[in-house]
This record gives C-alpha cells, sequence and structure tokens, in this order.
C-alpha cells in the first residue's frame, strides 16, 4: 500500500509517531547529557577540593617545621608547640580517616601512594618527639662565662693569701657579693635569663653557688678585721674558713658549667636530629604529596573536558530537535 492510499488517521498516527520519537530522542540526548555534565561537575569539584586539602597540607607541614626550627634557633620560644601524633594532625586525621577512603574511591590509583606516605609522615612526627626529649634552652656564651668566674674566684683568693706572704696591712681584694665581677653578672637579664632557662637541678646548683659565693665574700670581711687585730688569726680563718669556701664556690661554679656544658651538647643533638631526620623526612612527605596532587589532576575531569562534553550534549540536542521540528 503506497501513501496515498494510506487513510487519514493512519498518515496522523505515523506523524505524530515520527515526532514523538525524535522527542524521545531529544530528551534521553538531554538527561543523558545533562547527568553526564552532572556527574563530571560533582567530580570536577571533588577533585578541586581534594588538590585543595593536599596542597594546604603541604603548606601546614612546612609551618609545623618551622615551628620546630623555632624551638631550635629563637630564643624566645621555649617549648615544642606543635602535634607530634603522627594520626592526630590535621593530615594525619584525613590519612587515618573517612576521607582518605572517599579519595581511594574518587581515584583508585592513589591506595598505593597514600599507603606510602605513611612512613615518611610517621618519621616526620617521630623525630619531633626526639628533639622534644633532647633540645634543652642552652646558653653558648654560659659555660666560658662560668669558667672565667673560677679563674676570677682563685685569683681573688691567691691576693688575699699574697697579703699574708708580702705581710700588707690591709686587703686589697672586693669584699662585697654584688660588686665583684661574679656578683654584677647575677644581677644581670642574661643571668635571669640563664636561670629561668635552667631546669629545677640547674636552679638549686645555681642556689647553691650563690649561697657559697656570699659567705666567702663575707670571710673576707673577717678578715680585713682580724688583721687589725691579729694576723695569725686572720691567717688561720683564711686557711679554715675561705679556702672552704672557696672550694664549694668553685666547685659549684663548675658543676654550673658542667651542667650548661650538657645543655650545649644536648642543644646540639636536637639540632642534628633536625637535620639528619626532621628535613629529609618533611622533603619526602611534601614530594609524596606532589606526587599524589599531580595523579589527582591526571584523573579527574578539567573544566576543559565538562564544558566541551555541554557543547556536544547541547549540539546533539538542538540536531534532534530540529529534525524534530522539520518532521512536524
Amino acid at each position: 500500500m503506497n501513501w496515498k492510499q494510506w487513510t487519514i488517521g493512519k498518515k496522523i498516527t505515523l506523524g505524530f509517531g515520527v515526532v514523538l520519537a525524535l522527542l524521545a530522542v531529544v530528551g534521553l540526548l538531554s538527561f543523558t547529557g545533562v547527568g553526564g555534565i552532572v556527574q563530571d561537575a560533582g567530580q570536577v569539584i571533588d577533585g578541586k577540593k581534594l588538590d585543595g586539602m593536599l596542597a594546604q597540607k603541604e603548606v601546614d607541614h612546612l609551618n609545623w617545621a618551622n615551628k620546630v626550627n623555632a624551638l631550635l634557633t629563637d630564643h624566645k620560644v621555649h617549648e615544642l608547640a606543635v602535634e607530634t601524633d603522627d594520626h592526630k594532625c590535621a593530615f594525619g586525621q584525613w590519612l587515618y580517616g573517612e576521607g582518605r577512603a572517599e579519595a581511594e574511591h574518587l581515584v583508585p590509583s592513589l591506595k598505593s601512594m597514600l599507603k606510602a606516605i605513611e612512613a615518611p609522615h610517621h618519621r616526620l612526627h617521630a623525630s619531633a618527639i626526639a628533639i622534644g626529649e633532647t633540645y634543652r634552652k642552652a646558653d653558648a656564651e654560659l659555660p666560658g662565662l662560668l669558667f672565667e668566674r673560677v679563674i676570677d674566684h682563685l685569683n681573688w683568693a691567691a691576693a688575699i693569701r699574697d697579703t699574708f706572704i708580702r705581710d700588707q696591712a690591709r686587703l686589697d681584694v672586693q669584699t662585697d657579693p654584688n660588686l665583684c665581677a661574679m656578683g654584677k653578672w647575677l644581677q644581670s637579664p642574661e643571668a635571669r635569663n640563664a636561670y629561668g632557662n635552667g631546669d629545677g637541678e640547674f636552679r638549686a646548683a645555681w642556689d647553691t653557688m650563690t649561697r657559697h659565693h656570699r659567705d666567702l665574700h663575707s670571710s673576707a670581711k673577717v678578715i680585713a678585721t682580724l688583721l687589725d687585730s691579729s694576723r695569725a688569726e686572720a691567717k688561720t680563718f683564711f686557711a679554715e674558713k675561705t679556702l672552704p669556701l672557696l672550694d664549694l664556690t668553685v666547685t659549684a661554679l663548675r658543676e654550673l658549667k658542667s651542667r650548661a656544658d650538657r645543655e650545649m651538647s644536648q642543644a646540639r643533638e636536637a639540632n642534628a636530629i633536625y637535620a639528619s631526620e626532621t628535613v629529609p623526612a618533611l622533603k619526602e612527605v611534601q614530594k609524596r604529596l606532589g606526587e599524589i596532587r599531580e595523579v589527582v589532576r591526571a584523573n579527574i575531569v578539567t573544566d576543559e573536558v565538562m564544558l566541551a562534553a555541554a557543547k556536544g550534549t547541547r549540539r546533539n540536542v538542538m540536531a534532534a530537535g530540529t529534525l524534530a521540528a522539520l518532521a512536524g
């Protein structure tokens, strides 16, 4: 049966059928195209969010390392104010939490890379623990200064001894514990800082030293008085009182110097840990974060691809719509 023999009803049915079929094609193209765009948009958003988070973690670990370094280099910083648990820092919470699972679902190839970053990230935080346990705030000039004060007081006692040897009538030494070189230094801000930065044992040794130092100079006042009445008694007092106090003072100064030397050694050891453990671990963490970001960017739909998909959907819909209009 040719077209002219068709009834009007069949012709209308065929016409509407063609138009409806083409409209169905338009609807299907629109649905699948827009659905794909929405899916791509979600992937782009998640990918950019992941990339931004990883970039922030690179910055966070640089700031973290700077805070560790500040403890070693800034005399105003007295304690380690960083998170030392690699599971509790911001990146650690993400790495061992749901964020990691979501990232691996988004980009499956990240699974091995995220596993590989665990070890250097742990070493990085472990190095801070080692630094915190080792480091002591140290004054590089303190050991030498304390040694000079030992020499000063040995010379001070030698001057009193020479008074007897040369049969001098009066002492030519400083009898005020606040006016000798040690006494003046003890009143200085540097000395107060050294005392404040020391631990309990250091401060206890410091207090013992200052007490003996005060008694030592007080003994010189007694000798000066005795010289006016009995040189023999003055000489005996020097031997029985002043020299033992000198020994106690010098011993206390040497103990302080030993502790100051030990603190310097611990400070150097902490710096060595930072250089040999913290810095290499930080570089490896940053390197791996950079590689992870590259993989994320390579596996996530870009804005350009999403725009091209949108243009393709528009083109297909317009073509199918034009055919439907012509058919209608």
